[in-house]
This record gives C-alpha cells, structure tokens and sequence, in this order.
C-alpha cells in the first residue's frame, strides 16, 4: 500500500481537482461513457465547475490525495445529502450524507487510495452527526461497484442520468451506519 498525504481542498485547488476529475473519468467511463463526450471534458470548464462548486456550497468538503513525491493521485468531495433516495422518507431520513465524487488518477489504482478517501470523508461527516452514506456510481462501472460492496455499501436504489447522447444506469450505494464499515 502506498502512503497519501490528504488535505482540505478549497477554491484555489480547483484546477488539480479537474485534472484529477478528467482522468478519473477517462480511466472509470472509458469503453463506457461515448468517447467524445468524455473527449469534450476541458480543464478550464471543469476548473471553473470546481471553483463555482467549492466557493458556493458551505456544506461541500473536499479532500485532495498526493503521493509521496507530491503528485496529485485522487480526491474526494462530500457533504450533505443532495441526490435524493428513491423511497426514503423525508422525515426520518436513512442517508443524510453523499460522496458527489470520488476519483483516482489510474495510475494510482489498487493502492489503498479509494479506501483512504472513503474512511476520511466518513470520519468528517461522522463529525458532523451524519450516520448514513449514500452514493450514485454507474451500474456498468464494475470496478467501483464491487470496491462499494466491499466496503460494506449496500445497493438501495437507482436512477437513470443522461451523460452526452446516452442515458447510463446509476446505483445508489448507502451506508445506513459508516461506523460499521467505514471507521
């Protein structure tokens, strides 16, 4: 296992952040997600995204992974639930937190990194008094599916999102208590 060095991301990490976000999606919807819609993804859009989204949410967290030598390897943002639950009830709700994103570069898969950011964005909303974790990954993302269930999450609904010009099966993955399986 390789050791990262994690930090908050704010604002003025938003173009390390969208390289990363890039490349992970290269590596994770390649084959999957149309080839020129993944190829229309620019630094400077995602950048002005990162900075808009970190600057404009109080609740957004995020948290930036380098490798020992300093190299960008992957992040995590998380914070309160936004992507609502199929069935969930609104007055007692199961899931009060998600993971918007979670992104590896690929050359850094299968280093203990997902698991790392995972337990570190559990232990901050543990903080904040979330019990349950939700999460939407694309059901033809084999590899994120099986690290999710590994990690004790458990399948709890699903949704379709239109990415460029086809619609992709999301799951939702959900943690109804992180003690459990992410501490």
């Amino acid at each position: 296992m390789t050791d990262f060095t994690l930090t908050s991301a704010g604002p003025d990490d938003a173009a390390v952040l969208a390289d990363l976000h890039i490349a992970g999606w290269h590596g994770a919807y390649g084959g999957i997600v149309d080839a020129d819609y993944l190829a229309s993804l620019t630094a400077a859009q995602r950048t002005a995204d990162w900075q808009k989204w970190l600057a404009g949410d109080t609740t957004l967290q995020a948290v930036l992974a380098h490798d020992a030598r300093g190299i960008p390897a992957g992040f995590c943002a998380y914070g309160k639930l936004r992507t609502p639950i199929p069935g969930q009830s609104k007055i007692r709700p199961q899931y009060t937190a998600e993971i918007m994103a979670l992104y590896l570069h690929p050359d850094f898969y299968r280093q203990g990194l997902g698991r790392q950011l995972l337990r570190h964005a559990a232990s901050d909303l543990m903080a904040a008094r979330h019990q349950g974790l939700a999460l939407w990954v694309l059901t033809q993302n084999t590899r994120a599916c099986a690290f999710y269930t590994a990690m004790g999450g458990q399948r709890i609904g699903s949704k379709d999102e239109q990415m460029g010009p086809r619609t992709h099966r999301e799951a939702c993955f959900g943690w109804r208590d992180m003690r459990q399986h992410l501490t």
